[in-house]
């Protein structure tokens, strides 16, 4: 399992049950939070703050990889990630998860690395695919590499970790010409 190498705290992410639904329950079983996907993890980077400016294109990785979502602060740093429909694509179970960045590189300071760890522990199988879906890609990008995402798995299927790059100059010329 990659970690960073103590370039910053970890941040532990909050399970959330993503429901659109007012009327529905807000207390069901973690069986029924898998079976209708509704799961998520959402990691808030400490001293940031979202900017709409920065994000006025939603940071995502592709069309199969529409599940992981983040936000940018005014100077295009990694504020915040969003897990959606963890048991569809990452794990089934009550997810617990950290986000730490790894070692600052000083020949590229606009880059950023993030790595995302998922506690195996907390997982109870693995994603529940629908019949006829397609192998979940491994890696997707956005903006021409402005940021990058690749996926590691067990032999089982299950998400371990994610690595995360953002490319703060690259978002920066991306969101400047759109």
């Amino acid at each position: 399992m990659q970690m960073t190498n103590g370039a910053g705290p970890r941040v532990h992410g909050v399970f959330l049950q993503n429901s659109t639904d007012p009327d529905e329950d807000p207390v069901r079983s973690q069986q029924q939070i898998d079976s209708e996907h509704l799961g998520c993890l959402r990691f808030t980077i400490p001293g940031t703050r979202y900017s709409p400016e920065a994000n006025s294109a939603t940071v995502q990785f592709g069309h199969a990889l529409w599940w992981i979502e983040a936000e940018l602060t005014a100077d295009y740093s990694l504020h915040s990630v969003t897990l959606l429909d963890l048991s569809g694509q990452v794990a089934q179970g009550p997810l617990k998860a950290t986000i730490g960045r790894t070692l600052h590189d000083h020949s590229a300071p606009h880059l950023e690395h993030w790595v995302i760890n998922i506690d195996s522990s907390t997982m109870t199988g693995p994603p529940l695919i629908e019949e006829g879906d397609e192998p979940l890609p491994r890696k997707g990008s956005w903006g021409d590499e402005a940021a990058f995402v690749e996926l590691h798995a067990d032999a089982d299927s299950r998400i371990t970790w994610i690595d995360l790059t953002l490319d703060r100059e690259a978002a920066r010329t991306l969101q400047t010409t759109d």
